[in-house]
């Protein structure tokens, strides 16, 4: 449940940040560190769909099943080559 004290929270932290340069900084290099780990993590899993589909197709699974059974989209399929 969000509440008033949630709110003003928020607001004194940002407020605090935003006359401190070198809090802005370190919550500014924080943020851009959780990116780029969930960049990293959304990389890999792609790359392990990618290797699923080359496997499938190996196997001489047709694409459509492919996609069926993934959940890909079947053109994101069709441009995994084996």
């Amino acid at each position: 449940m969000f509440l008033k004290s949630d709110s003003k929270e928020g607001f004194d932290l940002l407020k605090k940040m935003s006359e401190n340069k070198k809090e802005r900084y370190l919550y500014e290099e924080r943020e851009a560190a959780i990116h780029d780990e969930v960049t990293r993590v959304e990389e890999s899993y792609e790359k392990g769909q990618v290797d699923i589909v080359k496997h499938m197709k190996e196997r001489g699974m047709c694409d459509e099943d492919i996609a069926k059974m993934t959940g890909l989209d079947i053109e994101v399929v069709r441009a995994v080559k084996k």
